[in-house]
């Protein structure tokens, strides 16, 4: 069997080794999204944007979409990969199943099996 894939937020299936990728760029995003911020909070003196200067604003706006993000970020990947771990349990115990039960009958090779002759051919 391939790698196991899980439906991502209901809307494609995705893979253990890509979802990683995926959320490792997305916490990278909020890293630095809270560096840009935390640089207007030093630049800015204060948490809260006051409408005097745009650049500012946003840079303190970043701060706290990267405070927010992150830890949902983090709960997302515990949850994804705790769902993860339980697709590979599921298909590792269905392959136990198959290989208890026996091997698989072998398909007849030519060579095994008589056909007995056709009697509905016209002559």
């Amino acid at each position: 069997m391939g790698p196991v894939r899980i439906k991502y937020w209901g809307l494609m299936w995705i893979t253990r080794p890509t979802y990683v990728v995926l959320q490792s760029l997305a916490i990278g995003l909020c890293a630095v999204c809270l560096a840009i911020g935390f640089l207007a909070v030093l630049l800015a003196g204060t948490v809260v944007p006051q409408g005097a200067d745009l650049f500012l604003d946003i840079g303190l706006l970043l701060f706290w979409i990267g405070f927010l993000a992150f830890p949902l970020e983090c709960i997302e990947m515990y949850i994804m990969l705790r769902k993860f771990a339980r697709a590979e349990a599921e298909q590792q115990a269905m392959l136990a199943a198959l290989d208890a039960s026996g091997p698989a009958p072998s398909a007849p090779s030519s060579t095994d099996v008589q056909l007995p002759p056709n009697t509905n051919i016209q002559p």
